[in-house]
């Protein structure tokens, strides 16, 4: 059996990356939970003082950079995010420059990035690529967006950097075991995820 990824289908996961990190990056859910609880005044007070933004100038960085990665930087790219990537084996560097994105080290790339989002298939080397360690090294307030494959993020590790308030909020679209335990510590958080 042979199979292929459709155009169509990277297009559907950029449209997502980009839908997902304006959600989080506007704190939709939690907006909705507030005003539904009855406090939208000090939701409003809040969102003016935190100077809530979209994707307009910020800086995503995309880790693989595939037919499907492209997608994204180039949906990224239409709003005006500055791009960086980290691929050691990118499918087209001269497509991806199209979009000025710039190829860096997994670890400038957390440190620098607003917006992390994930493009890598699970492998050997890919697996756990993204632990505490790493979740450590990101900006303060930084989001993830998991549109990989399970396995790829310690979802332990994950939920302990929301928890903390290190990380502004994550999308994940796959978990390491589907459908997740229901001991998956990600599925207790609410809010941001």
């Amino acid at each position: 059996m042979c199979s292929s990824h459709r155009r169509g289908s990277n297009n559907a996961v950029a449209e997502y990356v980009v839908t997902a990190a304006s959600s989080l990056l506007r704190r939709f859910v939690w907006a909705d939970a507030e005003i539904r609880a009855g406090r939208y005044r000090e939701f409003r007070a809040k969102m003016l003082a935190d100077n809530l933004s979209g994707l307009d100038g910020l800086t995503a960085g995309l880790v693989g950079l595939g037919v499907i990665g492209l997608a994204v930087a180039e949906a990224l790219h239409r709003n005006s995010c500055n791009i960086l990537y980290y691929d050691p084996a990118p499918r087209d560097p001269r497509a991806a420059a199209a979009f000025g994105a710039k190829s860096v080290s997994l670890d400038e790339l957390l440190k620098t990035s607003d917006v992390v989002t994930l493009h890598v298939p699970l492998l050997p080397s890919t697996q756990g690529l993204i632990t505490a360690r790493e979740l450590a090294l990101m900006k303060r307030g930084a989001i993830v967006i998991q549109a990989s494959r399970g396995g790829i993020v310690d979802e332990a590790a994950l939920a302990a950097a929301l928890n903390s308030g290190h990380l502004g909020g994550a999308a994940v679209d796959v978990y390491s075991t589907e459908p997740p335990a229901a001991n998956n510590p990600l599925l207790t958080l609410s809010g941001d995820v």
